[in-house]
């Protein structure tokens, strides 16, 4: 995301600020799960997934202050000042190990009786521009169990 912010400065210039976001994002799983028929009525099923999750982000501002003569539409732009602050990328790597176990009963056909308990994840991220301490944000887990009729 890209911000482009002005201020009116008192003696008549303007001071300009962009900041401009490059976000890359790169992110790898594996996956296994496998069923087992325990006899025709029961069927255990589980499953396990790696992900990883890196995250980068490059930040610069650019302040140019224009000075012009807000009286005279004619009077020309002139641009006495240009600071360009470049910071280091910002680079965080997430990772996690989630699995599920689930149980299904078969009484006929018609009918099916299951349970299911599972983990998940969800990766942290980088705020650009955040208060220091701030800048980036922790994964979020979660373990739910399901039973459904």
């Amino acid at each position: 995301r890209n911000q482009f912010i002005t201020n009116h400065v008192a003696d008549g210039s303007h001071q300009w600020l962009a900041v401009l976001n490059e976000r890359t994002i790169s992110s790898y799983a594996f996956y296994g799960q496998t069923s087992i028929e325990l006899n025709p009525q029961w069927q255990l099923t589980s499953g396990i997934r790696y992900t990883e999750d890196e995250k980068e982000v490059l930040m610069d501002r650019l302040w140019v202050v224009i000075d012009f003569d807000e009286d005279d539409p004619t009077d020309e732009f002139v641009i006495p000042a240009r600071f360009n602050e470049q910071n280091p990328p910002q680079v965080e790597t997430f990772d996690k190990i989630t699995w599920n176990v689930s149980l299904d009963f078969t009484p006929d056909e018609d009918r099916l009786i299951y349970g299911r308990l599972a983990t998940g994840y969800r990766s942290g991220g980088i705020s650009p521009g955040a208060p220091e301490g701030y800048e980036s944000y922790d994964d979020e887990e979660l373990t739910s169990l399901e039973l459904g009729y």
